[in-house]
């Protein structure tokens, strides 16, 4: 199975990248990162990455050439992505006047929609999307999901 993880440096994307290294054998993940030394220091990360299995490429969600440039590195084996996993969230910070923000404020939406925008076209076959965000995190954003 080949992954591509887009905002796994951390959190729920990074354990679930993690834990298809580790238990799907034969397993790739192809990494877009802003800071391709996330992993530097991740003594359960590096095995992957000197294996070749976590292959990390600088790029960031918000530029749609950046994403472009991901998906051809990913595919440049000639092997498909079968699955994206696009967790990008941002952590909100807390300021007096607003309260918890987060800085884009459309940083999820405008991520996704460069994720959708450089999507391989046919012939190849179109990988499985699996999206976590922190869309609607505050009720307020909550309400407003369609």
């Amino acid at each position: 199975m080949k992954v591509l993880a887009i905002g796994a440096s951390r959190n729920i994307g990074y354990m679930a990248a993690l834990n298809i290294l580790k238990g799907v054998e034969g397993s790739t993940v192809v990494f877009q990162l802003r800071n391709v030394s996330a992993f530097d220091e991740d003594a359960e990360m590096q095995p992957f990455v000197k294996s070749g299995q976590a292959k990390l490429v600088k790029g960031d969600a918000l530029v749609e050439d950046d994403v472009r440039k991901t998906w051809n590195e990913a595919n440049a084996d000639g092997v498909p992505v079968d699955v994206v996993l696009f967790t990008v969230g941002g952590t909100p910070k807390f300021t007096l006047n607003k309260g918890f923000v987060i800085d884009p404020p459309n940083l999820c939406t405008s991520s996704l929609l460069n994720v959708l925008c450089a999507l391989p076209r046919a012939p190849q076959p179109q990988p499985k999307l699996v999206a976590i965000t922190s869309n609607a995190v505050t009720p307020t954003t909550h309400d407003d999901l369609p």
